[in-house]
């Protein structure tokens, strides 16, 4: 059962994942609260990534002395962490379940 901490999006994402896994009574328990973890991971990583595509990974500021530079996003330093934790999830999934895995582009589609 989804914890009461997921969003809709990540319900759903849930139940995308609970089908494309094939889950069932005899689904590995610790699986299944990654795929919990995995939905919520996924959603954080496309949110951050349409931030990151509309926005872009930089911003300009303006010193105290009047100089243009750009600064890297924070959004894009935590995109790079959700691309991690997701991959992470993916391959601990796999190897719980291996019949099961899905590759990361499944996961992203």
């Amino acid at each position: 059962m989804p914890r009461k901490y997921m969003n809709v999006k990540q319900l759903q994402t849930h139940e995308e994942l609970k089908t494309a896994y094939q889950v069932d009574e005899n689904f590995d328990p610790g699986a299944r609260v990654q795929l919990e973890i995995l939905a919520c991971a996924l959603e954080e990583l496309r949110d951050l990534q349409a931030y990151v595509n509309k926005h872009g990974t930089t911003y300009e500021v303006v010193g105290k002395s009047g100089d243009i530079y750009s600064k890297h996003r924070p959004e894009h330093q935590q995109l790079t962490e959700a691309r991690q934790r997701v991959a992470q999830l993916a391959r601990s999934l796999a190897s719980k379940v291996p019949d099961k895995a899905l590759t990361i582009d499944e996961l992203l589609a």
